[in-house]
């Protein structure tokens, strides 16, 4: 029978935020903190415990009792997490979780609502613990949210091959066996499901060639196709029925697309695409037509012409649109494989095309039933195309080891798009599904971008705020502002007091965005507060103090503000909002800082040449308590991870 366990609600949102944002790394991280927090939260008491992570080396988990300043490291490695995967509807996780005794449980988790405790159920147990880089382990949730299919090993090292039904609460399990020779065997990986959630597909690297299986789950079962024998690449699943799309490696000269459905032969699309050129299959939303992505290089000597390229199909294998033009870029605009074009609907495909490195570069679309073109906006910037479109963070999951995966594929309901008119730079926001413009910004010379963790400079990691910073005129006359667009209320809000540079662009809350601004050679903390449009400013930095972070109080009235770098007053601060009453909490290298959920204490880590120490103060600024940690003194491996209740003294 599953063992179910209800959590504190606390540890939901930092769960889901990390899984979202930060990919496998921080799943591990946040689970290793929710377990520590679930121990410390089983008495009624305030928050007076601190969970502390150390992975500096040998990852260790402590537990402080501030109110008797007392250190304790909790059993090892409890709660370190392989892989784990999110519903679409982010309700349901499930994911490997290590015991103490080294063997791995597989849990599934529910969050019903912000106001309901995760439930927690253990769907297997006594799994064998791996590594990673060499795991097999891995989660893949269907389309329909109502299974997960996931791979693992027994303790006697026996590969399986697992469909996990939530709606009925059903399991069905296969052994799995690796293709030839095991020695040669570098990865499996469950790649996707269909989109009628009844079948789904496995890649496994062999012999330095990647294949395909596929498996019904209904019931758990090895389908034979003419797909099992063909070393095929970049493969993807229609998001409606069950058809499947792969590349082959091909040649130097040519390639071949297969298409692949449960109710039609097997076809085979001949390519005038080199090999390894192809990047993979996007489909429109109701899965009739689909976009071949290519990254072409035509190259004369050592001159070579990069850019994309797209070639649009009917489902049945039609060519619609052939060699469309994307980008022409160089190779190291390309880190993140970021590509310019998406589906405007189901039948309009929208990318930035140029025909040649030397032309401007247009937003247009061509829909595919009439074969009309139309330009949306024309001689873009062509050094922030790239960031017009949006990428949802969980782009950054399940990149496995040897695998090969698919080029980052827009996600917007809105572009910001920058254009040259003239002398001035104009940018505005298109509504992708309409494709009507609004004016945001006018009369400027020239933009830039922040470079969010999201891979684009312009959208934050929810897709609902953009910060675009734009200037007017030249060094020393140079004008540079700040604005900050909402999608949520339409609003835009614009930085009163010019700089000659602004840097280190940060969200301090919902509505609070923080910056270091710069005037010649004075550089000042400030914020913009997009509620009410105020700009304030908060601390006087120094030449070589651009880095900063900052926690909100949670009565929204005080900031704690860490400077990284050297700075003659401090470096650590409590400030009012706006910047009027300051007070110095630390003049040493600090980190981690973390309020009280009653804003009655603010925590965070100090650093001394022997141990760091956990410093607790005041919203006044006084120091309650100072106790010393005993761990290896790095900035980079610890932090702090929540408050707790305990029962002082001890557990």
């Amino acid at each position: 029978m599953a063992d179910t366990t209800s959590y504190a609600r606390s540890n939901t949102g930092l769960f889901r935020r990390l899984v979202l944002r930060g990919g496998l790394l921080l799943v591990a991280l946040s689970l290793l903190l929710a377990s520590a927090s679930v121990i410390l939260s089983r008495r009624d008491a305030e928050d007076v415990c601190l969970s502390l992570s150390d992975y500096g080396g040998i990852a260790r988990q402590y537990y402080i009792d501030t109110a008797y300043g007392r250190v304790h490291e909790l059993p090892r490695p409890t709660g370190f997490s392989n892989f784990g995967a999110i519903s679409s509807d982010e309700r349901y996780s499930s994911y490997f979780n290590v015991r103490a005794d080294q063997t791995m449980d597989l849990l599934l988790a529910e969050y019903p609502g912000d106001d309901q405790p995760v439930t927690t159920t253990v769907i297997r147990s006594n799994i064998r613990s791996e590594t990673p880089t060499d795991s097999a382990n891995h989660v893949l949730w269907s389309p329909d949210n109502r299974a997960f299919a996931y791979l693992w090993r027994d303790l006697d090292g026996q590969l399986y091959l697992s469909v996990y039904n939530r709606a009925e609460q059903r399991e069905q399990t296969i052994p799995y066996t690796l293709r030839g020779d095991t020695s040669f065997f570098n990865g499996v990986q469950i790649t996707g499901w269909s989109g009628d959630s009844r079948a789904f597909a496995l890649q496994e690297r062999t012999g330095g060639a990647l294949y395909f299986r596929f498996y019904t789950t209904d019931p758990l079962a090895l389908m034979e196709t003419e797909l099992d024998e063909l070393p095929l690449y970049f493969g993807s699943w229609s998001p409606v029925g069950a058809q499947f799309a792969a590349a082959d490696l091909g040649t130097a000269e040519s390639s071949t697309l297969y298409l692949h459905d449960w109710n039609a032969p097997l076809r085979a699309l001949p390519l005038d695409i080199p090999r390894r050129n192809v990047q993979g299959v996007y489909w429109s939303p109701d899965g009739r037509y689909f976009t071949l992505i290519s990254y072409m290089s035509d190259c004369v000597g050592a001159a070579c012409d990069l850019y994309w390229r797209f070639d649009l199909y009917g489902r049945d294998g039609t060519l619609i649109a052939g060699n469309l033009s994307g980008l022409h870029t160089v190779p190291a605009d390309q880190t993140d494989r970021i590509v310019m074009g998406m589906w405007q609907d189901e039948h309009r495909w929208l990318w930035a095309e140029q025909p040649s490195a030397d032309e401007p570069v247009d937003l247009v679309t061509l829909d595919v039933i009439s074969g009309a073109r139309t330009t949306l906006v024309s001689n873009l910037l062509d050094n922030y195309v790239a960031d017009m479109f949006y990428f949802s963070p969980q782009r950054w999951l399940y990149v496995l080891p040897n695998s090969t995966s698919p080029p980052n594929i827009p996600e917007n309901d809105w572009l910001l798009v920058p254009w040259q008119n003239g002398d001035e730079v104009h940018v505005d926001l298109l509504n992708v599904a309409t494709g009507e413009l609004t004016p945001i910004i006018r009369n400027a010379e020239a933009v830039l971008g922040t470079t969010d963790f999201s891979g684009t400079g312009f959208w934050d990691w929810s897709g609902q705020r953009a910060i675009i910073i734009w200037s007017r005129g030249q060094p020393p006359e140079r004008q540079t502002y700040l604005s900050v667009l909402n999608l949520a209320d339409n609003s835009v809000h614009t930085t009163t007091d010019a700089a000659t540079h602004i840097h280190s662009v940060s969200w301090i809350s919902d509505t609070l965005i923080g910056f270091v601004r710069q005037t010649e050679n004075a550089y000042a903390l400030d914020m913009l507060d997009t509620g009410t449009g105020a700009q304030h400013h908060l601390l006087d930095l120094t030449n070589s103090s651009r880095q900063w972070s900052g926690t909100l109080r949670p009565s929204g009235d005080q900031l704690a503000i860490n400077i990284q770098g050297s700075n003659p007053t401090g470096s650590t601060y409590l400030l009012s909002l706006d910047g009027s009453e300051q007070s110095v909490l630390s003049d040493r290298t600090t980190s981690s800082m973390l309020w009280s959920p009653d804003g009655s204490r603010l925590v965070f880590i100090e650093y001394t040449r022997t141990y760091p120490r956990v410093v607790i103060a005041a919203p006044d600024g006084m120091r309650l308590s100072v106790i010393p940690v005993r761990t290896i003194p790095s900035t980079a491996s610890i932090w702090l991870g929540g408050w707790s209740r305990c029962d002082p003294p001890g557990l």
